[in-house]
């Protein structure tokens, strides 16, 4: 007997809403596509499809409860949204759903950022284009956690090395350190948090559904526009073999800061872009502001030598 089929099965019953609607009608010709002896088959045709259904829900919000927890300002968001909330719940599908674990967020939210652009939701196209920087700006921290996840699940994690006291980030060349995402974002992420989630995580997920964000306050959020250059570096936080912990450390830019990025390549030193930006007749003033912006990436340990 497969039992490895039969976990395939009920698997895509739980996470195919066409295939559990097929079923639902008729058990047998949904299953036909899975390599099931008559006894196999016999064990679904006794499920009730009442059960099914509530089964299936119940997962799917209790996995949209966790993913909250990385992306608050996207789910807070999408609930003032027509079919916001309608269109998470969807893309907990097989699709998904058949990636390891570890992916699945990420895999998640890419889907998620697709089907926003493509479906164009009913919101202008300015308006939409900053719900997506939000979504991005979260995209990249899950990214980036992930990543690091890996590197540790696969032995290959090394402890950083402490920052020198000297001022090398200054002379020596500059490059972006390893799992760092940048996204522009149109608020201080602080305020976006204050303002788009009266609680975190799992408590986030079931206060949005009971109380969805008003589309007037969402738009009267962008009325504050003031936009950042988000920085955010994943961290260990608890080192495991098995269940690694992943914090976040951030930080906020100008919006300008971000065109400079480019030069952050290993190439240039900071002293170099300052020398010229001062050639191209930037006001001292934004050449000490960008030389501390710089200090404070290489504090944190966003940029490396």
């Amino acid at each position: 007997m497969s039992f490895i089929e039969q976990e395939r099965a009920l698997f895509d019953l739980l996470f195919d809403v066409p295939l559990r609607e097929k079923f639902i009608k008729n058990p047998k010709n949904a299953l036909t596509d899975y390599r099931l002896s008559k006894e196999e088959l016999a064990d679904f045709l006794v499920i009730n499809p009442h059960a099914l259904v509530l089964d299936a829900k119940v997962r799917v919000d209790l996995i949209l409860g966790q993913w909250c927890r990385n992306f608050p300002l996207t789910f807070s968001i999408l609930s003032s949204l027509s079919d916001g909330l309608l269109l998470l719940r969807r893309l907990v599908d097989s699709h998904t759903m058949r990636h390891a674990p570890i992916e699945r967020v990420v895999v998640f939210a890419t889907r998620l950022r697709q089907a926003l652009i493509a479906n164009k939701p009913t919101v202008p196209l300015d308006e939409l284009s900053l719900i997506v920087a939000i979504l991005d700006a979260e995209l990249g921290m899950a990214t980036t956690s992930e990543s690091l996840k890996k590197t540790i699940l696969r032995g290959q994690y090394i402890q950083p090395k402490a920052i020198s006291s000297r001022d090398v980030w200054l002379t020596q060349p500059v490059s972006i350190a390893p799992y760092v995402s940048a996204a522009i974002i149109p608020l201080s992420y602080g305020l976006l948090k204050k303002s788009l989630c009266p609680s975190l995580g799992a408590e986030l997920w079931r206060y949005l559904n009971k109380t969805p964000l008003l589309a007037a306050d969402r738009q009267q959020l962008w009325q504050q526009a003031d936009t950042r250059l988000l920085v955010v570096k994943a961290k260990v936080s608890t080192l495991s073999d098995s269940d690694p912990t992943i914090d976040h450390v951030s930080l906020e830019l100008a919006e300008g800061f971000a065109s400079l990025f480019e030069y952050v390549n290993g190439t240039m030193s900071v002293q170099q872009i300052l020398q010229q930006l001062q050639q191209i007749g930037a006001p001292a003033s934004l050449v000490q502001s960008i030389k501390q912006g710089f200090q404070q990436l290489y504090a944190a340990e966003m940029i490396v030598v």
